[in-house]
This record gives C-alpha cells, sequence and structure tokens, in this order.
C-alpha cells in the first residue's frame, strides 16, 4: 500500500513539473523587453519596483531601468527553466545586489512574456516582461 502511494506522489510531483512551459534556449537569444521588475523584502513586507528594459543579443543582455542602480550588461545561459546572468560591471559600494540582475533566476515563457523569479535570502525578485512590437 505504501509503495502504491509513494508511486502515485511520485507521478504527480513529475506531472506538475511538466505542465508549465519550459523555454527553450532560442527564448531568450534576441529581441527587447520591458517591465517591471519588484524586489519584495520578506522580513519587513516592503518592497521596491522599478521598470526595466532589457534587450538579450545571443549571448549577451543589456538592461537599464528607471532607478540610477538598477543597469547592467554581460551574458547568460538558459539550462532548463533557469537562466543565469553574469553582471560584467565593477559596482562601488553603494549598489546592493537586490537592484542588479545577477545570478540565476526562474523563468517561465507565455507567447511574448517573459516572467523571472529568484529568492536570494530576504529577497524574493519578480521580473514581468514583454516582448517590445517589432523585435
Amino acid at each position: 500500500m505504501r509503495i502504491s502511494i509513494l508511486v502515485a506522489a511520485t507521478l504527480i510531483i513529475v506531472s506538475c513539473q511538466k505542465s508549465g512551459t519550459l523555454p527553450e534556449p532560442s527564448a531568450l537569444n534576441s529581441g527587447t523587453y520591458r517591465g517591471e521588475k519588484v524586489v519584495y523584502y520578506l522580513s519587513s513586507g516592503h518592497s521596491a519596483i522599478d521598470t526595466i528594459t532589457i534587450r538579450f543579443d545571443d549571448p549577451g543582455y543589456h538592461y537599464s531601468g528607471t532607478s540610477e542602480l538598477d543597469y547592467g550588461k554581460g551574458n547568460y545561459f538558459v539550462a532548463g527553466d533557469s537562466v543565469w546572468f553574469s553582471d560584467e560591471y565593477a559596482r562601488i559600494a553603494i549598489y546592493t545586489w537586490d537592484w542588479i540582475l545577477s545570478g540565476r533566476y526562474r523563468f517561465v515563457t507565455a507567447g511574448d512574456s517573459l516572467t523571472f523569479t529568484k529568492k536570494y535570502y530576504d529577497q524574493l525578485t519578480i521580473c514581468r516582461l514583454a516582448r517590445l512590437s517589432g523585435q
């Protein structure tokens, strides 16, 4: 009985994982996306919001936001439902990593939209982006 429950639970978990849209490497190859980046500070309940624009030129990316701290460029790598951003700008002490698009993000695609999510210690970052027309 326990084995059949374990098998059923495993099948449910595997089927749930495959139900989302997993991006293919070409999902980020080129184009410009604009949208909202929200950083939630979980322990305090506060959040910071910025409008960002990201241009993907395989294997590079360049992004900017309305906040003077929110910009960067570098290379990215896609594997499964994750993308790794490697920001190449040197930063001074006033920059905090919550504004920098760097590291591993989970992502999903839906048509011309991208959603990136990253949980880093006490911060949850969510970027909801739409591809600009004509891109």
